[in-house]
């Protein structure tokens, strides 16, 4: 008779990941920027905190803000260095 063996641990599971979403943020002067905020997405509120610390109103982006402000740097690296906390827990 075979001896049945257990079966090999699971990998872990990571942890579930925070929610954020992006969103393009006027300057002063015209120019902008994409921020990211935490959440599924934005829902209406008239101001809130990007991932990178900042405070800032929001309001109903133009296809042109989307398509033309850059992506906020620092909301970028944050993100990508919780995500690789988290990868490798």
């Amino acid at each position: 008779m075979s001896r049945i063996e257990p079966l090999p641990d699971r990998p872990s599971v990571p942890p579930a990941v925070e929610r954020h979403f992006w969103f393009p943020i006027p300057n002063v002067g015209g120019a902008g920027v994409r921020h990211a905020f935490r959440g599924r997405r934005w829902s209406g509120e008239p101001v809130a905190h990007t991932v990178c610390g900042a405070e800032v109103a929001l309001a109903h982006a133009s296809e042109m803000d989307w398509i033309c402000f850059p992506t906020c740097e620092q909301c970028f690296e944050l993100l990508k260095e919780r995500s690789a906390a988290s990868t490798f827990r």
